[in-house]
């Protein structure tokens, strides 16, 4: 195609050789270089529907049992959280202790694997408290904007 004056117009211009300017056209339209639609990390853990494991716990954990999980932020998903939490709190401190339950034998499952995603299994320990739990570990970037490694925890039907 071309203006009045003999000039081609952009769509041919842009085009290949025996390409018409609707094909270019489609390709811009449906092969563009722009991502149309995210869904941030940022915009998870704003929603409450993610969570970040405390650096300064990992750190501590690192210093007090020997485990390797502070080099890489971890996020746990509110599924995973809720798994964790206890419906009776007459033991406070009975939540830290599947926290830590659960990064104990996340951080055994990535010394022991290769593969990504990692299914591990937790067991939380008192003879009432919930079955063994299946969870899996992914390991990601933080967010599209910052391609640092991460873990996030989550369920294993679980997007």
């Amino acid at each position: 195609m071309t203006t009045p004056d003999n000039t081609p117009t952009r769509s041919t211009a842009n085009a290949h050789e025996g390409q018409t300017a609707a094909d270019t056209n489609f390709l811009e339209r449906y092969f563009s270089p722009r991502i149309p639609c995210t869904y941030t990390r940022k915009k998870v853990l704003a929603e409450g529907l993610q969570q970040e494991v405390s650096p300064e716990y990992l750190r501590l954990l690192e210093k007090d049992w020997d485990m390797h999980l502070t080099d890489h932020p971890i996020y746990l998903t509110k599924r995973v959280i809720e798994t964790c939490q206890i419906p009776d709190q007459r033991v406070p401190d009975e939540e830290k202790g599947r926290l830590w339950d659960l990064l104990n034998v996340l951080d055994f499952a990535l010394d022991n694997s290769l593969c990504n995603p990692i299914d591990f299994p937790v067991s939380f320990g008192a003879p009432k408290a919930k079955p063994d739990v299946t969870l899996r570990a992914v390991w990601t970037t933080v967010d599209i904007d910052n391609p640092t490694s991460a873990i996030t925890v989550k369920m294993p039907d679980e997007d």
